[in-house]
């Protein structure tokens, strides 16, 4: 991902099991590293000539570059360099880097470190088993939506679409107990049950149905009584937009209960509703309304943070 934002905090995408996992961070080919119980997030580029140097997981000591045979260890340090007498220091960079149970976050320069990003939202996220998460590889998915990657933040970021969007969810969720929140860094939505829906206790003691926050700029945890949803918002161009889905368990046998079931329903009315209001943004006759304060606070706080001076 190239722009203003691709240094900020993104979900980082290595699946497989190894003390060297391939994957990406906003589009960025990085490599996860483990050596001593240390994670690390590294460039997964050669620095001689930019080769891609790690395509599988494994449990290598070490990381060689397939084109002219530069090794590194694992930390990024040049430990070889055949036609370099002695090695260049030229290390892989290596980016920030947050684990929040199995997920894990990096930055190349976030504005804050992510502790600070999420730290209104520790009073409800303390003492929930994120280590207890089992990664549900099954429902891993990602979804190209055909619209900014702004419009599909700006409808996740309110619940006054959701009678009218989302039926089902609507009937699990007490609406008129919907709260919203906004923060520096994050924004916070949080949803009450209806009847005897199934809650998840928070930190803070409250009994949700669903606890959804949303961290600047592309990421959104949405925490419910099964476990937590992840949603990696992924911008593809100016009107392209890919979202990928995982889920994170502590409670299986909860998956298809409450405000946490039928998510990919969710999603694709979501994203129908975004790639609708794509189409509907480019009118040469649409004036943008005015925003509704209690219910679209999360929507203004969104703008307001992109249309800050870089």
């Amino acid at each position: 991902m190239n722009g203003r934002w691709a240094n900020e905090w993104s979900f980082v995408d290595a699946p497989g099991e190894g003390c060297l996992r391939p994957g990406t961070c906003s589009g960025e080919p990085v490599l996860v590293t483990e050596d001593a119980g240390r994670l690390r997030v590294l460039s997964n580029v050669c620095t001689h000539r930019g080769a891609l140097l790690v395509t599988e997981p494994s449990d290598a000591r070490s990381i060689r570059c397939p084109y002219h045979g530069r090794r590194f260890d694992l930390a990024g340090r040049v430990l070889a360099a055949p036609g370099f007498e002695p090695p260049p220091e030229e290390p892989l960079p290596e980016l920030s880097s947050f684990a929040l149970g199995p997920m894990r976050f990096a930055a190349g320069a976030p504005e804050a470190p992510m502790d600070v990003m999420i730290a209104p939202a520790r009073p409800a996220l303390e003492g929930l088993p994120f280590e207890a998460l089992v990664h549900d590889r099954t429902s891993d998915a990602h979804y190209d939506v055909e619209a900014p990657w702004s419009l599909w933040a700006e409808n996740y970021l309110e619940g006054l679409h959701i009678p009218f969007v989302h039926p089902r969810l609507a009937r699990r969720l007490a609406l008129d107990a919907y709260e919203v929140t906004v923060h520096e860094h994050c924004a916070i939505q949080v949803g009450m049950a209806t009847g005897d829906e199934p809650t998840l206790r928070l930190g803070d003691g409250r009994e949700v149905a669903g606890y959804y926050l949303f961290v600047w700029p592309f990421t959104a945890l949405n925490l419910y009584p099964w476990g937590i949803s992840l949603n990696a918002i992924q911008p593809l161009g100016e009107a392209r937009t890919r979202i990928l889905y995982r889920a994170y368990e502590w409670a299986r046998e909860l998956r298809d209960e409450g405000a946490g079931a039928g998510l990919d329903q969710v999603e694709a009315e979501d994203d129908a509703i975004v790639e609708r209001t794509a189409l509907g943004n480019r009118a040469r006759l649409y004036r943008p309304g005015r925003l509704s304060e209690p219910h679209e606070r999360a929507v203004q706080w969104f703008r307001d943070r992109q249309s800050r001076p870089a």
